[in-house]
């Protein structure tokens, strides 16, 4: 799902709306009303960055996905993102459609980098930076990996591979 809001966005957002803010005060004139204003903005503002900030208390509970990894009778295409990641976002488009093309021939699981299970499994296959793809065949063993983007043809060509050797 793409997300439009996130802390990243968040900052421009917020500085922006601050600067303009300052700017107004100053083209109109200081006065305790207008201050006031101006504080209750930068409370909000405050309020609505530690909402958006990721916590452990937000994080899904999903199943771990090594164990998925292991019990699947299909390729397994793991995605690791982050939310501020915009090479994650670009990725997304082609992904879900090469979920949507593949369906019944692999499985997704993606993974963000910050929960607790991404932040393992990650740590685990090595995979430091975002996005990340790991493929693995039916019997749980790598076959593809990239880091940056997502190639749909190698992603078919390392499955179809896997299947030619079965």
């Amino acid at each position: 799902m793409l997300t439009l809001l996130n802390q990243f966005s968040y900052v421009f957002l917020a500085a922006g709306l601050l600067l303009g803010l300052a700017a107004w005060l100053a083209l109109t004139g200081f006065n305790r009303r207008k201050l006031s204003v101006f504080g209750v903005t930068i409370a909000a503002l405050v309020v609505i960055w530690v909402w958006l900030r990721p916590g452990t208390g937000l994080t899904p509970n999903t199943a771990p996905a090594d164990l998925v990894i292991r019990e699947s009778r299909t390729p397994v295409l793991i995605e690791f993102y982050s939310e501020y990641c915009i090479g994650c976002l670009a990725a997304e488009a082609a992904l879900d459609a090469l979920e949507a093309e593949l369906k019944g021939q692999i499985s997704v699981v993606r993974l963000d980098m910050s929960s607790p299970p991404g932040r393992q499994l990650s740590a685990q296959l090595n995979a430091h930076f975002t996005p990340t793809f790991i493929l693995f065949d039916a019997e749980g063993r790598e076959i593809w990996r990239a880091v940056g983007e997502l190639n749909a043809a190698a992603v078919r060509d390392a499955i179809s591979g896997a299947h030619g050797e079965s």
